[in-house]
């Protein structure tokens, strides 16, 4: 069905973004091959772990946290071998995702891109229900300390 819908937007000249976590590489693959997407966005919340899936999922209805990174590092592969557009998207959600470290680890997962611009987002705590009520937004002079620490150790990647 998204791929007929697809098929529809693009036939009526619309610019196609899909935004994916990347759990369905194959379906990644025919969509990009079949000239149905413009860009991608790719939302990676975490480094590709297991200790940090586990964390930042309470379950998985994907199957198991090691299926889930290996289908991630293959939506990567896929996006690293097409000349599409490509936005990486990470959040930096203090007490959770903070460190410039774990967004390092992010930035060289996803850097072989070649079209690529990693977006490192502030989180915003509206619309989040409980869970997040009580979390703070980070401050933008963290938020840009982490874009120019991470534009030094990669220079050649779009950071925003």
């Amino acid at each position: 069905a998204l791929k007929s819908l697809m098929k529809y937007a693009k036939d009526s000249g619309l610019y196609i973004c899909l935004e994916t976590y990347g759990t369905k590489s194959s379906i990644l693959k025919t969509l990009i091959d079949e000239d149905l997407v413009d860009i991608v966005t790719l939302k990676v919340y975490s480094p590709l772990t297991d200790t940090w899936m586990k964390k930042m999922n309470r379950t998985s209805l994907l199957g198991s946290y090691e299926d889930i990174i290996k289908e991630i590092k293959s939506s990567i592969r896929v996006l690293q071998q097409s000349k599409i557009k490509v936005n990486v998207r990470s959040i930096v959600v203090p007490s959770v995702l903070y460190k410039k470290d774990d967004l390092a680890e992010i930035a060289t997962q996803v850097c072989k891109i070649s079209n690529c611009t990693f977006e490192v987002c502030a989180f915003r705590p509206d619309g989040t229900g409980k869970l997040f009520s009580s979390v703070n937004e980070p401050g933008n002079e963290y938020m840009e300390e982490i874009r120019k620490e991470l534009r030094h150790k990669f220079p050649n990647m779009k950071i925003k």
